[in-house]
């Protein structure tokens, strides 16, 4: 990863520049390394392309994992473990890349003196709100690893929640997923072959009847443009769903 970074050197002069790392933990290392103390460092914009890319490569960060990674802070923390140190120790333990990354940039923040809710507030997409309050109100009140652990407990049973919700929806959607699919088939493989027997014989046919016909031509002439617009909605909803505003909305 690339960084540009702005840091002053012993004499005070500020100095600007690029630095090559894995993280930004290890870019501030070697800055410290060779003298200078960092005052602001971000990763360098890569061309939309690239940054799509990436984004689209990057491991995907799971509830449990917050979950796991708040429970053990507050493990950490309770055995007197520096906030410092325990983020140091749990990003080189985490085998999620990601996850690994955002670690360490906390650490930056909390080693720049910012407060761990200061410093989840810089994810919002990992850590909503929520959280980010309840750890500041942990923060003030001097009980912070009590507060973490009960915000773990409440995003593990959040979790349970969700799975027995899915579970309970698994039959219904498989049938209705069946049932689609039944219909479908009727009207492009044996609807066509029934309807000219009607139409030969000059019988008025029925609004609804003429509405299948219509849907029927359609599924068999247009079927593919069809699926290639309902993958497209779909995956738009999956992509919007991500976004905790629209999910309130819904």
């Amino acid at each position: 990863m690339l960084f540009t970074y702005r840091a002053r050197d012993v004499a005070g002069e500020l100095k600007t520049g690029e630095i090559s790392a894995l993280s930004q933990v290890e870019a501030s290392r070697q800055l410290r390394k060779e003298g200078l103390l960092p005052i602001l460092m971000e990763e360098k914009v890569e061309h939309a392309g690239a940054a799509v890319w990436k984004n689209l490569s990057r491991q995907r960060i799971r509830r449990s994992e917050v979950a796991y990674f708040l429970n053990q802070l507050a493990v950490l923390i309770d055995s007197g473990v520096p906030l410092s140190t325990a983020l140091d120790s749990m990003a080189r333990q985490s085998t999620n890349l990601r996850l690994r990354e955002i670690l360490q940039g906390l650490q930056v923040k909390v080693e720049s003196g910012d407060p761990l809710s200061g410093a989840l507030a810089a994810y919002p997409r990992i850590f909503d709100p929520v959280i980010v309050n309840l750890v500041r109100a942990g923060e003030a009140s001097g009980t912070l690893a009590k507060m973490l652990e009960r915000i773990a407990d409440q995003a593990r049973k959040d979790i349970e929640s969700r799975g027995q919700v899915l579970s309970a929806l698994t039959y219904p959607l498989a049938m209705l997923t069946m049932c689609l699919g039944l219909c479908i088939f009727l009207l492009v493989y044996v609807f066509p072959k029934i309807a000219p027997m009607f139409v030969s014989r000059g019988l008025q046919l029925p609004t609804p009847t003429r509405i299948l016909m219509m849907i029927s031509d359609a599924l068999r002439h247009q079927g593919h443009w069809i699926a290639i617009v309902f993958i497209l909605l779909v995956a738009a909803s999956i992509w919007l769903i991500k976004f905790p505003a629209v999910r309130k909305f819904i």
